[in-house]
């Protein structure tokens, strides 16, 4: 059996996953794990479910979050508790202002109702965009 801090989360609770988080791994208690999100108000992040697992995992001690947001009412995600106790969010308004051109050259691909050929060269195109 492998020690506690080895093992598998595949079947431990959301609970068993944070306390290993906020627990102490061995003789240097400064590690510290960064999550990097992208687009956290996304519409695969935006659920309520979804976001309190996100700022529990935000509320552990050794998890530093740094996330970016697509839409300007993306703070009406969390409450006022979220925002203080979880999350303690360091808000940096960082516009690019650049166009979405690039990902608006993938709508007409991705909105469209085609056959399996145009799925495989959907999936294809967000293959590619992950690597």
């Amino acid at each position: 059996s492998l020690p506690k801090v080895q093992q598998p989360f595949s079947s431990k609770s959301m609970d068993d996953l944070i306390s290993f988080l906020n627990g102490s791994h061995g003789e240097s208690d400064d590690s510290i794990v960064c999550l990097l999100i992208h687009n956290i108000d996304g519409p695969g992040l935006r659920d309520p479910d979804t976001q309190l697992c996100l700022g529990q995992i935000a509320a552990c001690s050794h998890i530093r979050i740094v996330a970016s947001i697509d839409h300007v009412n993306a703070p009406l995600l969390w409450d006022k508790k979220m925002v203080h106790t979880q999350f303690n969010w360091c808000w940096y308004h960082v516009p690019t202002f650049a166009p979405y051109t690039i990902e608006a050259t993938f709508f007409p691909l991705i909105l469209a109702h085609g056959g399996t050929a145009q799925s495989a060269k959907t999936a294809a195109i967000v293959l590619r965009s992950l690597t």
